[in-house]
């Protein structure tokens, strides 16, 4: 919405949102690109495609949150895709996801 030249607070508006909702939600688009389609495999690979029921019966446990997602924006890219590949390939788990972003990582600038 804010591409199409919406204000944040008419975005706000329109889904019904707070404007910091959506100027955290905004703030996601630090992530680069590259790594986004590496959440999306993960995300396909979670999701059976020929579940018909909202929820799936399996108990899918959803692998990337906004909250864990966030931290990350402050990093390079190549930081951001390498970190985010650990997790995926279980090299680290989420609380080891989160130690690595620490104020001694080189911010993204």
């Amino acid at each position: 919405m804010l591409e199409g030249g919406l204000t944040q607070q008419q975005a706000a508006n329109e889904m019904g949102w707070s404007r910091e909702k959506v100027k955290l939600y905004g703030s996601l688009n630090r992530i680069d690109s590259e790594v986004w389609i590496l959440i999306g495999t993960v995300f396909q690979n979670v999701v059976p495609i020929d579940q018909k029921d909202t929820v799936p019966t399996n108990g899918t446990t959803v692998p990337f949150t906004e909250n864990l997602l966030r931290p990350i924006i402050c990093l390079t890219p190549d930081q951001q895709f390498d970190l985010v590949s650990e997790l995926i390939s279980n090299d680290i788990n989420k609380a080891k996801f989160k130690r690595k972003i620490t104020p001694t990582t080189t911010p993204n600038k």
